[in-house]
């Protein structure tokens, strides 16, 4: 049972018992006018006052039974305690009128102020009911000094005394308990939601936090900061776990320090991971942030990172924001993707997410939008059919990205690298499922089918003329340099050089990615692999310079 759910049951039932008090009063009203059943003739007064008093007992109880369980929970006001307040002084007064009415310090039913007593002592604070019972009780002990004849013992005032004494104990005993209850709660709701190294958000607050922020809809703008710790496991294998704790904690208190002024949700995601929520701020702040963090950990220092290989610890930051994002899930995906670029770029570094398919839409002319729209619902179904697919596409456009840079392409052919690496497996779609995801070797029909997939590429995208240059890579990326590639046999610098570099970086994702027919690759075996290729599968210049990527990526 949520902690929602225990609240709504405790307000159920204090509900019923202020209806309680307010069916005791019907009873009563309804039993000083019920007629004489031993007279034959009852007055005709007599009748009407009771069935109107009848009606009204019935109308006061219904009312009151839909207001607490229908309107009020639909009721929203920025003050929660304002309606149940009122609610509680309005029963304070019918009470103090319903006594008054039924005979001032004579009346019987002094002990209904219990019905109000009891609900205010456990839904407020500690004074709250202590401050019902006193005014109860101060109303009592007014009629009986003021109101009642003289009297040598006045023993109303003694039985008064006595009532007010068990109003005041109850208010106390059940405020005091519900007041340690809270604190039991909160320590308990504390625990369940603090990182107990870090004192940090944990792992679970974290979630539900973003959950609730993002379904707000009046938050404009939400920044969700993914940060990891580079060369955390080397310090971590060099000193000790206990070590590697400290450093934990020292970050998470430089954390809560950089941003104590902000609004901000800060988190231990995991391991060595942090997580950072920002509402209503914009992306340049939010960026300006994220620097400001980026820098004074690289500023701080931690003992014996002089020993580590990088003679320091940094932090590599991810940011994402909720522009056109539907689910804080995508949101939590996106944050993840710019962290994976900044960690294994080089490290220390700011990332901000950016989408191919948002840099291919800002580069294509207005009638283009919609098929260009119609091919990623292509790549997301292919990703539902081919679980090795699901994020293939943007590691490989990382790769081609940092080839593209390091082989100092021209701005054009860097584009039309990413572009042919996003969309290189459209021609996927028509290969049934079974096959993407067979275990055993595929039989000569299905890999013919496979093989098909380039050619069904190439006539998808050949709608769109923006995207003419993309089509030889399409077409061309599964080419091997020495001619026994498909579909054109192309051999050695006949193949398009763009889908030559293309064909390294698909190539070394399939092998360092667990596929359904056989376990990755580590990044030495993947380099080895590379080098017994190279002059025969892969261009050797290409390859050469994409091992010196790939060595620079495991430092």
């Amino acid at each position: 049972m949520t902690f929602d759910s225990k609240n709504n049951r405790i307000n159920n039932i204090l509900s019923l018992v202020k209806l309680g008090g307010i069916v005791i009063i019907c009873i009563v009203m309804i039993k000083n006018t019920v007629p004489d059943s031993g007279m034959v003739f009852v007055s005709y007064y007599t009748t009407i006052n009771f069935v109107l008093k009848l009606f009204i007992s019935l109308s006061l109880t219904t009312l009151y039974y839909l207001w607490s369980s229908v309107f009020f929970k639909k009721i929203k006001i920025k003050n929660s305690m304002f309606i149940p307040i009122m609610e509680s002084v309005l029963f304070l007064i019918i009470f103090m009128v319903f006594i008054w009415l039924t005979g001032k310090d004579q009346s019987p039913y002094k002990i209904i102020f219990l019905f109000i007593i009891i609900p205010v002592s456990i839904q407020f604070e500690f004074k709250y009911g202590l401050l019902t019972a006193l005014v109860s009780s101060s109303f009592m002990l007014f009629t009986d000094i003021f109101l009642a004849p003289n009297q040598l013992v006045n023993t109303n005032l003694e039985n008064d005394i006595i009532i007010s004494a068990i109003f005041i104990m109850v208010a106390w005993l059940l405020s005091y308990y519900v007041m340690i209850e809270k604190r039991h709660s909160q320590m308990l709701e504390y625990k369940a939601n603090t990182d107990v190294l870090t004192g940090l958000n944990n792992h679970r607050y974290f979630y539900e936090q973003l959950k609730k922020i993002y379904a707000d809809k009046k938050t404009s703008i939400i920044a969700l900061i993914f940060f990891d710790i580079d060369y955390f496991k080397e310090y971590n294998d060099m000193f000790g776990h206990l070590k590697g704790d400290i450093v934990l904690k020292l970050i998470g208190n430089k954390l809560k320090e950089i941003l104590k002024d902000e609004e901000a949700t800060i988190a231990r995601y995991g391991g060595d991971e942090f997580a950072i929520i920002l509402s209503d701020k914009t992306k340049d702040e939010a960026y300006e942030i994220c620097e400001t963090i980026r820098s004074d950990m690289e500023k701080m220092y931690f003992e014996g990172q002089e020993y580590l290989s990088s003679k320091n610890i940094t932090v590599s930051i991810g940011i994402a924001f909720n522009d056109d994002v539907n689910s804080y899930i995508n949101l939590i995906k996106r944050a993840d993707d710019a962290l994976y670029k900044a960690k294994f770029t080089r490290k220390n570094k700011v990332e901000v997410f950016s989408s191919v398919y948002n840099m291919i839409v800002t580069n294509m002319k207005e009638e283009s939008f919609d098929l260009i729209a119609s091919i990623k619902t292509l790549i997301s179904v292919i990703n539902t059919k081919d679980k090795y697919t699901y994020g293939h596409v943007e590691r490989v456009v990382r790769y081609v990205k940092m080839l593209s840079d390091k082989l100092d392409l021209s701005k054009k052919d860097k584009e039309t690298l990413i572009y042919g690496a996003y969309i290189h497996d459209i021609g996927k779609i028509n290969i049934p499922e079974y096959i993407l995801n067979k275990k055993t070797k595929l039989t000569l029909e299905e890999w013919s089918l496979v093989k098909q997939h380039p050619n069904i590429g190439v006539e998808i995208i050949s709608q769109i003329d923006t995207l003419a240059t993309v089509a030889p890579l399409v077409m061309h990326h599964h080419e091997r340099f020495d001619g026994c590639g498909y579909p054109g046999g192309l051999q050695g610098k006949s193949i398009p050089y763009l889908a030559r570099i293309l064909t390294v970086a698909d190539s070394f994702d399939a092998m360092t990615f667990n596929r359904i027919y056989k376990n990755a690759m580590t990044y030495d075996e993947a380099i080895d692999e590379l080098k017994r290729c190279s002059g025969t599968q892969f261009d050797p210049q290409i390859t050469g310079t994409f091992i010196e990527i790939v060595k620079m990526l495991k430092q």
